[in-house]
């Protein structure tokens, strides 16, 4: 998946890069403080295709809308695809 990137982003926050992965290997420099060693992408997603993100310690802060974003350049120009989540674990109890 060279000449990939994957843009995890939430809508609701400001800067709103959550996690961001390119040329196979995280790419951590604009992301949102508030997520800092809490997020991670699978280490063989280049590999299975599983681009998921893990997001740990969830805080109700971090409440919102999460998008992917894949970008894959190639020489006739970028191909974007964008993936909406599948939250496995909800917080409960409130």
């Amino acid at each position: 998946m060279e000449d990939t990137t994957v843009l995890w982003h939430c809508d609701d926050l400001y800067p709103e890069i959550v996690h961001s992965w390119r040329d196979e290997r995280d790419e951590l420099t604009g992301q949102d403080q508030r997520f800092r060693g809490r997020t991670s992408m699978a280490s063989d997603g280049a590999e299975s295709g599983d681009l998921s993100l893990t997001l740990r310690q969830p805080h109700l802060s971090d409440s919102g809308n999460y998008t992917c974003l894949i970008r894959k350049q190639s020489s006739g120009g970028k191909q974007l695809a964008w993936l909406y989540p599948n939250v496995k674990n909800p917080l409960k109890d409130l």
